[in-house]
């Protein structure tokens, strides 16, 4: 677990507290921080040709509009544990060729945990994944 980026008030949306639901994955997030207990991945084959910039743009876009992929995870140096929200993120969009890394890293919940990985397989094949 890496020491939490400061974050400036302005950059925030909204602080939520955490439902009962997301207060036990943080439990079980701090007793083993390196698990992947609750990460999700989901995997999509895609054809054709793909417009990275149309990609970006898009993923963009379905970040912006989906407050959750812009969540992180305070529970150090507060009351109770709470959701900030961020008014604005990037996401994180990995490009691969060949074959799809293999994720062997846990997500920091003090980063937003959220990925793209775009991997280019071969002529107009690729294989699309998130990672939440």
């Amino acid at each position: 677990m890496r020491k939490a980026v400061k974050i400036h008030k302005e950059d925030i949306e909204d602080v939520i507290a955490l439902t009962p639901v997301q207060e036990g994955i943080l439990y079980h997030y701090l007793k083993e921080p390196e698990g992947k207990l609750y990460h999700e991945e989901l995997r999509l084959c895609l054809t054709g040709k793909i417009n990275i910039p149309k990609f970006e743009e898009a993923w963009n876009y379905v970040t912006r509009e989906n407050e959750m992929l812009r969540t992180i995870f305070r529970w150090e140096k507060v009351k109770q544990p709470v959701q900030l929200i961020l008014k604005e993120h990037t996401p994180n969009i990995i490009y691969s060729d060949g074959k799809v890394s293999n994720d062997t890293e846990s997500f920091d919940l003090q980063t937003v945990p959220f990925s793209i990985e775009l991997c280019h397989l071969n002529e107009g094949e690729y294989e699309m994944v998130l990672r939440h």
